[in-house]
């Protein structure tokens, strides 16, 4: 598949328009359709990594093995691919630190749709953003509260002691 029917399948797997994608990747709605539309175009590697971050993948996954050939032909790519995938890499690393909120999230019933840097929420008609710091402080908001919470529990529960064993 070439890079433009990828970002199509996973926008759609995604439950994103072009338009949502543009908004999230910073790429203009026209060049994504041009890019879903005509396997011959090519986006820069900076453009394919902007795609990926916003459908919450890796730059690798959006260009197949006939891409790659032709995108290794020039030194000054493959250099930026490189350096594009050890940020992914690290991006990604960093992201798994929210993992525990947005699961959480979830659960409550939200409707989500979660790319590399933000939450993205949704109804019918409309969504919002949320962003990856937005998110790590309502954590840890969140974490500080249940602490409060607990320790204010624990403050009226009856202290038990320890059996001791008799055994010798």
């Amino acid at each position: 598949m070439s890079v433009g029917e990828n970002i199509r399948k996973i926008r759609k797997e995604k439950g994103l328009t072009q338009k949502q994608l543009s908004e999230l990747s910073g790429v203009h709605e026209v060049q994504i359709r041009r890019y879903e539309t005509n396997k011959s175009i090519m986006p820069k590697v900076e453009t394919i990594s902007k795609l990926a971050k916003a459908l919450c993948v890796t730059t690798a996954i959006l260009i197949d093995d006939e891409d790659w050939d032709i995108l290794k032909q020039d030194e000054k790519t493959v250099k930026s691919f490189l350096s594009i995938a050890q940020n992914e890499h690290d991006e990604m690393l960093q992201s798994r630190k929210i993992t525990n909120i947005i699961d959480y999230v979830k659960r409550l019933g939200y409707k989500t749709v979660t790319t590399a840097d933000a939450l993205l929420f949704y109804d019918s008609s409309s969504y919002k953003i949320i962003t990856d710091k937005e998110l790590l402080q309502l954590e840890r908001e969140s974490n500080d509260f249940l602490k409060f919470k607990l320790e204010e529990l624990l403050k009226e529960k009856e202290e038990i002691p320890y059996k001791k064993d008799t055994k010798d």
